[in-house]
């Protein structure tokens, strides 16, 4: 398998949006508008506290059920509200979700507002500069 990286375009992440079935309904995920992430946040911010607290890392490039579970049962408060405002559907209806079906929508919310993240800081990436090691000058400069 190839590890090269696969550009998407712009429009991609634009018009982005997810279909996710949980419990047997169909939910559409979309990366969060400017006035979702205003709500978000915070909820955001008070999870990673709960997760500093609690000594726990979250690397969202491999599952790991003690991360996970760490997440869930000291934020779960938060999740459900961060369901709630980026899925728009009422908060019963969050907390009538199996723990699959949040998973589910979890994972979609993640997954389509980091590849947003990465576009949009991808906008603002410069271009490597020459590494210089120690006692070295780069060419040009005295």
């Amino acid at each position: 398998m190839s590890d090269k990286k696969v550009e998407k375009p712009d429009e991609a992440y634009i018009f982005a949006e997810v279909d996710v079935s949980a419990d047997g309904k169909n939910y559409k995920v979309k990366p969060w508008t400017l006035g979702k992430l205003v709500k978000v946040s915070p909820l955001l911010d008070k999870i990673m506290k709960n997760l500093t607290e609690r000594k726990a890392t979250l690397d969202f490039t491999k599952f790991n059920i003690a991360a996970m579970t760490d997440l869930y049962f000291s934020s779960i408060e938060q999740i459900v509200d961060i369901i709630h405002y980026s899925v728009d559907i009422p908060k019963e209806e969050v907390e009538a979700l199996t723990l699959n079906g949040t998973f589910s929508l979890v994972s979609a919310i993640i997954s389509i507002n980091l590849d947003a993240f990465k576009s949009f800081f991808n906008l603002f990436s410069t271009p490597e500069l020459p590494s210089e090691g120690p006692g070295e000058e780069v060419k040009g400069q005295a």
